[in-house]
């Protein structure tokens, strides 16, 4: 699928004549670029709008522009930046501070960026593999690091604004803006990142971005062979012929003593596509082996993984010289001991926390 990118569309205005529509647009394209900041893109318009003149040239803010997978920083007012804080309000869950006062050395304050599909929305995912999100359902405005995947909901998707300075604000589905506390709420601690600013002009609403390089851990040329080692010593291998009362043939164990090599490709929308020997891809499966403790099972099942979100992965740094591999459910293959009739080890898409989970950490093994 491409790349969705956030796009300023205009406020809703009486139809305008065929004629006069190119030119409408191409002048609030002329004005925007005049004041910088903008970048040039082919934009989607409503039918109204362009007609039958075709995709038409428009402009989107440049800070708030991102590829799917792109790792960034927010830093506040105060020059510190936010970061994931467990259990900062003494109930367990992670919440979103603004206290680490640098990112060298603090890997929660790294946030991976994801378009959602709709015009202008983000998703961060923190280091954790969870997505930030306004508190669903819940009094307190703070913003929790407690969502699986962000399509569950609109409360775990941004709306990015350019603010001032290059600067962006954050704004949630209730219409309020992402703010450093600055003391408005008492009951809780400082600096906590709270929803509940009405507008960005409050400098404490705004946020400088630091564009981070891409994890070298999760970097890959496309067709580079990798092997994927467990926990256990053992490696991530396709099996055929392994489980005959399976609806795909090729089953994947994590317990071979032999590297099984995979072939890495960028899927073009910060995921990874991993092609085995066979020449088909690593897929999720689900409920495709009768008796298995785990719903979703890891086969090789296709030959090309365009078009199949089953078969796209997001590599994540636990930043311990392993990575993690994220299925498009949220959940993360694993390493699954006894979820399978015929065997120890197989692999699962059934974590929901890696790095509270050994059997979801893997070692990439490149080849020389």
């Amino acid at each position: 699928m491409p790349t969705v990118t956030a796009y300023l569309l205009p406020k809703p205005a009486p139809k305008p004549s065929l004629v006069g529509r190119r030119g409408l647009v191409l002048a609030m394209a002329t004005v925007a670029l005049l004041g910088c900041g903008y970048v040039t893109t082919e934009a989607i318009l409503p039918p109204w709008l362009h007609g039958d003149t075709g995709p038409i040239p428009y402009v989107v803010p440049a800070a708030c522009v991102f590829d799917d997978g792109d790792r960034i920083a927010l830093q506040a007012d105060t020059g510190k930046f936010i970061a994931r804080c467990n259990n900062c309000l003494n109930n367990g869950t992670d919440v979103a501070f603004v206290l680490a006062p640098s990112v060298q050395g603090h890997p929660s304050t790294i946030w991976k960026v994801f378009n959602t599909g709709r015009l202008g929305t983000l998703a961060l995912q923190a280091d954790s593999g969870k997505f930030l999100a306004r508190c669903n359902d819940c009094a307190t405005p703070a913003a929790y690091i407690d969502v699986d995947h962000w399509s569950q909901g609109s409360f775990a998707q941004w709306t990015c604004v350019l603010a001032n300075d290059g600067r962006i604000a954050l704004r949630a589905d209730t219409g309020k803006y992402l703010a450093r506390d600055n003391e408005v709420d008492s009951s809780l601690p400082h600096n906590a990142a709270l929803i509940h600013e009405d507008d960005w002009s409050k400098a404490w609403a705004q946020w400088a971005v630091d564009r981070l390089p891409v994890s070298a851990a999760c970097t890959f040329n496309d067709g580079e062979i990798i092997g994927l080692q467990a926990d256990t010593g053992n490696y991530m291998a396709r099996c055929s012929d392994c489980l005959p009362n399976a609806k795909f043939p090729d089953v994947v164990f994590a317990q071979s003593s032999t590297l099984e090599p995979w072939a890495v490709y960028n899927t073009g929308n910060g995921k990874l596509a991993l092609q085995s020997a066979s020449g088909k891809y690593l897929t999720r499966e689900y409920k495709v082996v009768p008796g298995a403790s785990a719903v979703d099972q890891a086969f090789t099942s296709i030959s090309d993984f365009s078009s199949h979100p089953w078969a796209e992965f997001t590599c994540v740094d636990l930043s311990n010289g392993k990575i993690a591999l994220e299925a498009d459910t949220g959940k993360f293959v694993a390493r699954c001991a006894n979820c399978l009739p015929e065997s120890t080890d197989s692999v699962a898409m059934d974590c929901e926390n890696p790095k509270d989970d050994a059997g979801a950490q893997w070692t990439v093994v490149r080849s020389a």
